[in-house]
């Protein structure tokens, strides 16, 4: 813990769990609260300075803890047998446990060592048995080991003078005969503990450098060294300096860029930078070695000469073609230079920022046979793009080159748009639907028309049969649009889906048959720690797995898992062919490593093999390998946790199923880089019909706990507040949650802004929290991403609530959460998506928040989904401060009056009238009765603008502080049904309650409660039979 501030960065870049932090709230400082076990380390050119705590790994019986001695380094002028690793064995069980020694039979302990020298070993002084090991297997000797005793011992490493040194001891808990290695079926406990020592290698060398004063630079790419990333950049002083950092030349003066809040910014020029450099090996550096740069003052081509660009401008995915006007000039000027391996293409997304060499692909495509007919042509262009020529009379490596003119296009983008910006609409079978308005960037006039290409109206009256309706909007400037000179017609199209499902299909759920057996196997220096924490049915806990020499495409290493009956038994291969297996896991991507170091198979046991005798020998793979990647895998950088499907087949793409009743996790890791996997838990997924053999208020009923690993300690404090950090339930529509970044480069600002305790936003406490770092400037596209038990019906709403650090949010007019999405999907696929400054604010008083800086938001959502993902899409976040705090995320039903979307309103209702609520789907039902408000007159509640509410009599409209049932008030069972509409009758008028009524509306699916009660603000009047009450609308299509 000594230096944790001096070293807070790296580590919170190079733990392979984004939550290892928490800021401490009593100050601005950081404070440590876990500690990552079997961490393998990545490393980014922008810091490698280091900081390595002691490493834990945790049974339910032992534990082990590493500690290199005087860190992980070792100079390049001794040999590697000179460090000293010391180990802590601690009894963690509660109680003593006796072993027997090597030679005898009953439970012991066993130590294999793999680039450690075992003849080295120094027990501490309270074990001074010289025999504590003995031949090999090691054993230790007979004892009894105390509850929290510890037994410490040191060991070398063998010699060796490598550049990477990884060393492994595994600790086996298990019994044998004599002095017999202790085999798989007859292991308790296996713990393995890796670490890896690196050289300190020899300063670099000095390096000078020249720059052509009209290219583009960083002080990476300027330094022209191969496997830059290894490398870390110092100005005079010694500070550090980013590679990325841009170097801009004029006159043939020099200058460093900087940012200076955000803003890019270049101090003074100068004849040249004087810099450092030095190499890194992991976590060792080198001496610093002088860099030195200037701006090349020699002569370039004068006559470069030209190229042009058509058109100006293009309509959103054109085609744009740029090429040779007049060729560039012999020096002499007595010709052109014809030569074609003398020019060369270079664009910019920026503006000319910064400048990109494009390759051959089927959006940009160079051609020519010579410098005349030499052109780039762009192909679906989405964006503004600049182009400019460079020529290099004396080849390539010389500085003698220059540019022609720059040429660019503008690209017109006649954008479509829906509210909500849904692109999957759900209608009931039968029911009249409206198809969206579009919203286009210019004025258009907008035709749909049906998969069948003929134009249709925007009403469409779902068919008794379920579906999907495809229609196509095409939008058509009213004017023509001039930009640059050009006269555009952009035409753009966009398709929307609309899925007609039946209302009675309500009635399924998931079942899930998760793993119970777990079988570690490896090769090499490579290994799984707590392969049983995969199993253990505790969905934040998992089993690592450490890569090893497997990086170096030496071994493999992995965990296979097994799924048994309620009874205990093997499933067999048949009862589980064609079924899908979903898996969580998690993995560091580091940029450096190429996708598909994951994957999975099936595994079917052989004949004969039961639940107590499976082992990685007598099962075999079965099916195709299926590499964990694609979609928005791809995308993902960093430390994630995410969930990956697929059925066991013969075959990646609609593959024959094969028999199987397990599956085989796989690590093996592409590059040279350290890596790590987790594997969490599989199981099964099937859809199934409620009926009498599942009760259908299980799925709501029964809590799922989460205790996060002790290596990742959750908070236990959070504001002045005791919160429960092991055994919490998730509220009640969360099935799991998962978490991320894709962030495209990885550095000290973007660890930093990991998701941290993510599992707070979803367990069932309000005052717990995960936190979205939100430091203006970030480059950081986090996420967490929600798996709902069930799937929510259209017309449910997404309620967050959210809290920052300084500000009391009363409406979203004090926040900008535009930098925030949630997007909405079935599966994986995308289905919906909304920024949070379209969310709405609800009362704060119903959940008790007043003043305590959260807010409630929500929006209704249109279509069936099971998964919300709320991101940090964009990279700065303005007014929040340095912290977002997600307090929770969750669905609930909706209940609003017609044109309504919060519940802050007071509606006058008409007692002689029925209350109606339109029912969503086959079903729901709703318990309706009435309670009474506590109002908090201090907090008068405004609408988006900043206005005051009032209610009916121009009173204003205060925030609840509390909600109390009124006795007697439920209306029973409704009147009628009819059109999906429930009639309920009013039998008082509650004149005693005044204006703190509030209609209590309990939506009930399945016949079990479904959310929150939903609250609205009502006043019944005794009123003429003529007059009609609005319908209460549950869903966003009625």
């Amino acid at each position: 813990m000594k230096n944790i501030i001096k070293y807070i960065l790296i580590v919170v870049f190079a733990f392979a769990q984004i939550q290892t932090f928490a800021f401490n709230n009593s100050s601005d400082l950081w404070k440590k609260v876990s500690m990552k076990e079997e961490v393998n380390w990545l490393f980014s050119n922008s810091d490698k300075s280091f900081f390595k705590p002691d490493f834990l790994v945790e049974g339910n019986y032992f534990s082990v803890k590493s500690e290199i001695i005087g860190g992980e380094c070792y100079a390049s002028t001794v040999n590697a047998n000179s460090k000293k690793i010391k180990y802590t064995l601690k009894n963690i069980s509660g109680s003593a446990i006796t072993l027997v020694g090597r030679n005898s039979t009953g439970n012991k302990l066993q130590f294999n060592f793999d680039g450690i020298n075992y003849s080295t070993l120094n027990p501490s002084n309270s074990l001074t048995d010289s025999g504590i090991f003995g031949a090999g297997p090691y054993f230790l000797a007979s004892q009894t080991i105390a509850a929290n005793a510890e037994i410490v011992f040191e060991v070398n490493l063998a010699s060796s003078s490598s550049d990477a040194i990884q060393t492994k001891l595994t600790i086996t808990y298990g019994s044998s005969i004599g002095a017999v290695s202790i085999s798989e079926s007859n292991t308790i406990e296996n713990l393995i503990e890796s670490n890896t020592i690196y050289k300190t290698l020899n300063a670099p060398g000095s390096l000078s450098k020249q720059l052509n004063q009209a290219s583009y630079y960083t002080l990476a790419t300027a330094s022209g060294l191969a496997n830059v990333e290894r490398y870390k950049f110092y100005d005079a002083s010694n500070n550090v300096l980013s590679g990325s950092l841009p170097v801009k030349m004029q006159n043939g003066l020099i200058a460093l860029g900087t940012y200076v809040n955000g803003v890019l910014t270049f101090g003074n020029y100068t004849s040249a930078l004087n810099l450092q450099y030095a190499i890194s090996n992991g976590p060792c550096e080198s001496n610093k070695s002088s860099y030195t740069l200037t701006a090349y003052t020699g002569s370039v081509p004068s006559s470069p000469g030209t190229i042009k660009g058509s058109p100006a401008s293009i309509c959103y995915g054109d085609t744009f073609v740029v090429e040779n006007v007049e060729l560039a000039m012999l020096a002499s000027g007595l010709g052109y230079n014809a030569i074609l391996s003398n020019y060369s293409w270079e664009i910019s997304y920026d503006d000319g920022v910064s400048w990109l060499v494009p390759t051959n692909t089927s959006l940009t495509t160079i051609s020519g046979t010579d410098p005349t007919n030499f052109k780039i042509t762009f192909n679906n262009l989405t964006q503004k793009v600049s182009v400019r020529r460079k020529f290099n009379p004396t080849g390539a490596g010389s500085l003698e080159y220059s540019y022609s003119n720059v040429v660019s296009v503008e690209v017109v983008h006649n954008k479509i748009d829906f509210p909500f910006d849904w692109d999957v609409y759900y209608v009931p079978m039968g029911e009249n639907f409206t198809l969206p308005t579009a919203i286009t960037t210019y004025p258009s006039s907008v035709v749909i028309r049906n998969s069948g290409g003929s134009i249709v109206s925007n009403s469409f009256i779902a068919p008794n049969s379920i579906g999907e309706h495809n229609f196509t909007y095409t939008a058509t400037p009213q004017n023509p649009i001039t930009v640059s000179g050009v006269v555009l017609n952009c035409v753009t199209t966009r398709v929307i889906k609309v899925v007609v499902y039946d209302i009675t299909s309500c009635n399924m759920t998931k079942k899930r048959t998760f793993a119970t057996i777990a079988k570690p196997w490896t090769s090499g220096l490579s290994g799984v720690a707590n392969p049983n924490n995969a199993v253990n049915g505790n969905r934040a806990q998992y089993a690592t797995i450490t890569g090893g020499v497997v990086i170096l495409g030496l071994g493999t290493v992995g965990i296979d898992l097994y799924f048994t009956k309620p009874d205990g038994s093997l499933f067999s291969g048949a009862e589980l062919k064609g079924k899908k297996v979903v898996v969580k896991m998690g993995e560091q991507y580091s940029g450096l490593k190429l996708a598909g170091g994951m994957s999975v198979r099936g595994r079917l046991t052989n004949s004969g093999v039961t639940a107590a005798t499976v082992t990685s020998a007598n099962a075999t793979n079965v099916g195709s390998t299926f590499a964990v990647k694609g979609g928005v895998l791809d995308l993902l950088k960093g430390d994630n946790v995410f969930e990956y499907t697929f059925t066991p087949a013969d075959g990646l793409e609609n593959g024959t199923p094969v028999n199987f009743n397990g599956i085989r996790f796989e690590l093996s890791a592409l590059l040279s880089v350290a890596d790590l996997a987790t594997v969490f838990y599989a199981f099964i997924e099937e859809d199934v019909l409620i009926d009498s053999s599942n009760n259908p208020c299980n799925d709501l009923t029964n809590q799922i706990k989460v205790t996060p690993p002790t290596s990742l300690q959750y908070p236990s404090l959070q504001k002045g507040i005791s919160i429960q950090n092991v055994d919490f339930p998730l509220n009640p529509f969360v099935e799991d949650i998962f978490w991320g970044n894709y962030t495209e480069v990885l550095n000290v600002a973007s660890g930093l802004s990991s998701v941290t305790f993510p599992y707070y936003s979803v367990d069932n406490n309000y005052n717990s929290y995960a936190i979205f770092n939100t430091t203006v400037g970030v480059l950081n596209k986090q996420f967490i991403n929600v798996k709902l038990r069930r799937d929510a019906r259209p017309g449910d709403k997404v309620q967050i609530v959210l809290g920052t650090e300084a500000i009391n949010v009363l409406n979203l007019s004090l926040l900008n959460l535009v930098d925030y999405k949630v997007k909405f999907f079935k599966g994986d696929t995308e289905v919906g998506s909304i920024t949070l400054d379209r969310f709405k604010v609800l009362d704060l008083g119903l959940l008790g928040f007043t003043g305590s800086q959260k807010a409630i938001i929500s929006a209704p959502v249109s279509g069936v989904f099971d998964r919300v993902q709320l991101e940090q899409w964009n990279t700065v976040s303005a007014n929040l401060g340095n912290q977002l705090y997600v307090y929770d995320i969750r669905v609930n039903p909706t209940s609003n009056f017609p044109g309504e979307v919060e519940s802050k309103k007071v509606t006058a209702l008409c007692a002689t009238d029925f209350i109606k609520i339109q029912k969503s789907d086959f079903c729901t039902d709703f318990e309706v009765s009435f309670s009474e408000a506590t109002f908090n007159t201090n907090l008068q509640l405004r609408d988006e603008l900043g206005n005051p509410l009032l209610d009916l009599d121009g009173n204003p409209i205060y925030s609840i502080s509390a909600v109390t049932d009124i006795s007697n008030s439920s209306l029973g069972n409704p009147k009628q049904v009819k059109d999906n509409i429930a009639y309920y009758e009013v039998n008082r008028l509650f004149t005693e309650v005044g204006n703190r009524l509030l209609l209590k509306i309990q939506t009930k699916r399945n016949g079990c409660n479904y959310g929150d009660p939903q609250y609205l603000r009502v006043r019944l009047t005794n009123c003429e039979s003529a007059i009609v009450n609005p319908v209460i609308k549950s869903g966003t299509n009625y």
